[in-house]
């Protein structure tokens, strides 16, 4: 006579969801444990740079070897770290242009050397900025760039829709040129800033485009006195209460 005995798992549970045995003694119960590779990760062969060369020397005691050191450790050091600078990924928009300024209206300037004095406005610059000339006959302001922020639009306007500024005239027609210190040649003053000089193409382009818009001032009564006078305020008198 035969006995069978019944089918039972290995690892009898102790509670619902806790087997007697760990992962490991099981494995080694169903034998499975020898198939199991240890993971070995292939190390990586790094060639070590030669730091120093030897170099033979003769002396007095005979010849010898001295390491010379191929990289020269450096002997100063910052205090600080400074932080790297980020590539910037935004994009750079094009400044919107208020819907008061148009081509040939008169803005009142309220801050820098010219603040209060009116001038007229003519183009707005890639840099978003204003191009601005008085003109330079009537109240002695020159072409000058001016952000919208720093101005007051009026209803004044002078028709020069058909005058074209002169393609030299852009962003870096402004600019300065800055000198700077040779190295080596260190002084104790600073170095004078260099003042900026008028040349001569600056006096045609200035002379070309006041001619012009002067024409157009002509045309109209009483706009070159309104330019020649500077904008101020009076005793009760608001700026957010009038109208230019």
């Amino acid at each position: 006579m035969t006995i069978t005995k019944k089918h039972c798992s290995r690892n009898p549970k102790l509670a619902s969801t806790v087997g007697r045995y760990s992962r490991t003694v099981m494995k080694r119960r169903r034998g499975t444990f020898h198939r199991i590779k240890a993971y070995k990760p292939q190390e990586k062969v790094v060639e070590k740079k030669k730091r120093f060369v030897l170099k033979k020397l003769t002396t007095q005691s005979g010849p010898q070897q001295r390491k010379v050191y191929l990289k020269k450790s450096h002997r100063w050091y910052p205090t600080q770290d400074s932080p790297k600078r980020k590539k910037s990924t935004r994009r750079q928009n094009p400044t919107h242009l208020r819907g008061s300024i148009t081509r040939g209206t008169i803005l009142i300037l309220l801050g820098g050397k010219h603040k209060g004095k009116r001038v007229v406005f003519l183009k707005q610059l890639k840099s978003g900025l204003l191009l601005v000339t008085g003109p330079y006959p009537l109240n002695g302001i020159p072409l000058r760039r001016v952000d919208q922020a720093y101005v007051i639009a009026t209803q004044t306007k002078i028709k020069i829709n058909d005058f074209a500024v002169p393609p030299a005239v852009t962003d870096s027609y402004f600019k300065r040129k800055r000198t700077r210190a040779k190295k080596g040649k260190e002084s104790l003053f600073a170095p004078e800033e260099t003042k900026s000089v008028v040349t001569t193409e600056m006096k045609e382009i200035q002379k070309q485009v006041d001619t012009l818009v002067i024409k157009a001032i002509q045309a109209r009564e009483h706009v070159d006195a309104y330019l020649r006078t500077k904008f101020s305020l009076k005793k009760g008198q608001y700026p957010h209460e009038m109208k230019f």
